[in-house]
């Protein structure tokens, strides 16, 4: 579990950008989430989805200059249905305050 997951947080921003299939750098991500019924005009329900990773098993954790980025590999609820699996970075600052979603795509759950 991400420490601090009872306080984790998806800023809408981050929701948008990852359903935005025209955001530079957005890489695919919308075109996977989208596939599974999220839309770029409910980003709540992937924010929402998401903020479940944070209390699931922390697969990695990165020391990076200002904090911490604790990698979850886990499953997500989609709208369609169907349950898809995720990588999910989320970011702990030294200077304090709730985990935020850095971002998250696709990942297999085979391992």
């Amino acid at each position: 579990m991400v420490p601090g997951a009872e306080a984790a947080f998806v800023s809408p921003e981050k929701a948008r950008y990852l359903l935005d299939a025209d955001h530079l750098g957005n890489g695919g991500k919308a075109g996977f989430f989208t596939a599974f019924g999220f839309q770029l005009g409910l980003p709540e329900a992937l924010a929402s989805a998401l903020l479940a990773t944070a209390r699931a098993s922390v697969h990695a954790t990165i020391r990076v200059h200002f904090g911490v980025h604790y990698v979850v590999i886990a499953p997500i609820d989609a709208p369609d249905g169907r349950r898809l699996w995720v990588k999910a970075v989320w970011r702990v600052d030294d200077a304090g305050g709730p985990p935020r979603l850095v971002t998250a795509y696709p990942e297999s759950p085979a391992r």
